[in-house]
């Protein structure tokens, strides 16, 4: 592996993180990124600590990348009024980031050099035992490696397998950012996480730094919903009358979209956060939910790798996580190969990726089912019975976002390998602190 060409096609996350790796192990890669400079996003991620510690340690972040503790969250529901009532509460471990923050850090590691914009693959050719990638300026480009990193709307992925496509999951995700908001600082000191849920949805609430403005914190939201008559192609109607494939970005919301928004608020949620929802957001945005897994994670001398490998359901929090995760393990596998032949990287890259990402898919549903499409009758849900939904929901799973697990034992994915800590005390104890 050590003599071999590496063309990474995608420059978001994904491709960013093994950029940085690959260059840890001084291999000869180039990054092809389709768009024209710097890419930009202020939406809220979610990440364990233990993984940001393992970027910290691979050089993939800062040490002092900003970020937030989020330690809890609740479940609360609209009652009477317009009041609020709490019925259940879970611990996490780990904490909230601005997405513009993860790549920042990442794009910074990489030599300009090996980082191409306006490239755009149009073609793949197979040459012997290369393969070669035109871009959109005409340029070519020599591979005995891809890596597929390009994203939902993958161009390899559809190249290699072209009857595996995103399958819409018929719901979708308002979301939106709040600059101005006196309960910022009361949520970041209490370090939780509010769901509020309803028939067919939900609305998470958290705070996230702002890269603009280090020491200030700005609200990420996003409200799930659940609408099995509604057509991706009648949700994807920009302002202009524009249709789109997966979403809506900032400031494409017709006037009827954003009105549509305001209703849902107002019905489905408590007085205070449908105002918030309403009067604090500025430009919210549309992404459509989708499920797209590959028969296979690697295809002669191709490897796919963040969503252009997998789309899951973002219940768990996976997206930026799944992306630092695959690349970390692809990191430690290459490592342990370079002196070995690419067809026996590829087989334990395969063996590997089925390992992480099969159960990911299946949990990933079960969210979606439990907190979207098959919403339970949350007015007659307590503490002790929500529970045990979640439990019987995640039976034979374990979250890394999670404190603990219903065994009493905490399973985080690191490195390969399950490292399993103990928990002290029952989960009836820690839900009555």
């Amino acid at each position: 592996m050590r003599d071999k060409k590496i063309v990474i096609v995608g420059g978001s996350i994904a491709g960013c993180a093994i950029a940085v790796l690959l260059q840890t192990l001084e291999l000869d890669f180039i990054i092809l990124e389709k768009s024209g400079g710097e890419l930009v996003g202020g939406t809220g991620i979610f990440l364990p600590e233990f993984i940001i510690q393992q970027c910290i340690a691979l050089n993939l972040f800062d040490d002092d990348i900003p970020r937030l503790k989020i330690s809890e969250r609740s479940f609360l529901r609209k009652e009477e009024q317009g009041n609020e009532g709490l019925f259940w509460r879970q611990q996490l471990n780990g904490f909230s980031l601005n997405w513009g923050s993860v790549y920042a850090n990442l794009r910074k590691r990489i030599l300009p050099s090996r980082y191409k914009t306006h490239a755009a693959v149009t073609d793949v050719t197979k040459i012997d035992d290369q393969y070669q990638l035109a871009t959109e300026d005409g340029s070519t480009y020599k591979a005995d490696l891809i890596i597929a990193a390009d994203g939902i709307n993958s161009y390899i992925r559809s190249y290699f397998s072209s009857e595996t496509k995103p399958k819409y999951t018929r719901y979708y995700a308002w979301r939106g950012i709040i600059e101005d908001c006196a309960d910022i600082q009361a949520s970041a000191s209490e370090s939780h996480m509010p769901y509020y849920v309803f028939d067919g949805g939900h609305i998470l609430l958290y705070p996230i730094p702002n890269i603009h403005n280090l020491g200030e914190t700005l609200l990420n939201w996003v409200m799930y919903q659940y609408s099995p008559d509604l057509s991706l192609e009648e949700l994807l109607i920009d302002k202009d009358g524009k249709q789109h494939n997966y979403s809506l970005s900032p400031g494409r919301l017709s006037e009827q979209k954003i009105e549509e928004l305001r209703e849902i608020a107002t019905e489905k949620l408590p007085t205070r956060i449908a105002e918030l929802i309403i009067n604090g957001t500025k430009e919210p945005f549309i992404q459509a939910i989708f499920d797209c897994e590959l028969p296979t994670y690697s295809h002669e001398n191709v490897i796919f790798s963040g969503d252009a490998a997998t789309v899951l359901r973002p219940h768990t929090a996976s997206g930026v996580f799944k992306s630092l995760q695959t690349a970390i393990e692809f990191f430690n596998l290459l490592r342990d190969n370079l002196d070995k032949n690419i067809s026996h990287f590829l087989e334990q890259w395969q063996f590997k990726q089925k390992e992480i990402l099969s159960d990911e898919v299946s949990k990933a549903y079960r969210m979606g089912e439990l907190l979207v499409t098959n919403t339970p009758e949350w007015t007659k849900l307590s503490q002790e019975s929500m529970q045990k939904l979640w439990d019987k929901t995640m039976k034979g799973f374990s979250w890394y976002a999670t404190v603990y697990q219903p065994s009493g034992k905490d399973l985080l994915f690191t490195s390969s390998k399950r490292v399993e800590t103990d928990i002290a005390g029952s989960s009836e104890d820690r839900l009555k602190k």
